[in-house]
């Protein structure tokens, strides 16, 4: 169905919807009586109310001193405004808004939308953070949120290789970061102790002792780490038995308790 009447957001009382300009539809339905006396009449003949069922607009920036008012009324009281005329016109009108209705109903019953991909979210990211960081904008705190930020947004099922050349691994859920796991029990670092934690030997002992176990290196997963997105060993969650004792050794090193 063509557009009779254009529909506009306005806000009628907290809640912004769907209107119709009631001096167009006036128009449209080729009323006689003056648009003024018209409106005023509709609303006190059928108890419409100001805020609920429409809203009154006037242009103070026109340079008339004596600009119109418009009234902006819901699509419900648009369709009786119509119903009421009894007119050709008037029903011709009804039909219309109720098909708004029904498209607006089924927009709003509609799927969400799948988010971005990883990519596009990633890419939206860094360039964010490039951004923000090229301006020295960066507090430590917005560097933390950041990360928090990329945690939720890479996914551990993307994994990583060490280079170009290397196929990639895929890390599944059903595991843990070394950071996050010092975390999970009850360590509290800071950033310089995590630092020193991650580069001086936590992270290496257990790469070594993951390797004599299994054979191979630890897989690989995504992650925001000081600006960067870098790949990080992934480990699943069966080695904890032996990972725990590690990470409470050397957090003890780096001066860390509970």
């Amino acid at each position: 169905m063509p557009a009779l009447i254009t529909l506009r957001h306005q806000t009628i009382g907290t809640e912004t919807i769907q209107t119709v300009n009631a001096r167009e539809l006036h128009t449209f339905l080729a009323v006689k009586q003056r648009f003024n006396d018209w409106i005023s009449k509709r609303i006190e003949q059928y108890e419409f109310q100001e805020d609920r069922d429409f809203t009154r607009y006037c242009d103070s920036s026109s340079d008339n001193p004596n600009p119109p008012i418009d009234y902006f009324v819901s699509i419900n009281m648009a369709k009786e405004l119509s119903m009421v005329e009894r007119t050709a016109k008037g029903k011709e009108a009804r039909l219309y808004f109720l098909e708004c209705e029904r498209k607006l109903t089924m927009q709003a019953s509609a799927p969400t939308p799948l988010p971005p991909t990883y990519h596009e979210q990633l890419d939206k990211l860094r360039a964010y953070f490039d951004f923000a960081e090229s301006l020295n904008l960066l507090e430590d705190r917005d560097r933390l949120m950041l990360k928090d930020m990329a945690r939720t947004l890479l996914p551990l099922h993307i994994g990583l290789g060490v280079d170009a050349g290397q196929p990639k691994q895929l890390a599944e859920p059903g595991g843990f970061f070394l950071s996050d796991r010092v975390r999970a029990l009850g360590y509290t670092p800071s950033r310089k102790q995590e630092a020193m934690l991650m580069s001086k030997g936590l992270a290496r002992a257990v790469a070594k002792e993951y390797r004599e176990r299994h054979g191979g290196k630890p897989l690989q997963s995504s992650r925001f780490v000081d600006g960067a997105v870098r790949p990080v060993f992934w480990y699943p969650d069966d080695n904890a038995d032996w990972i725990d004792p590690l990470i409470q050794t050397w957090c003890v090193r780096v001066g860390m308790t509970t």
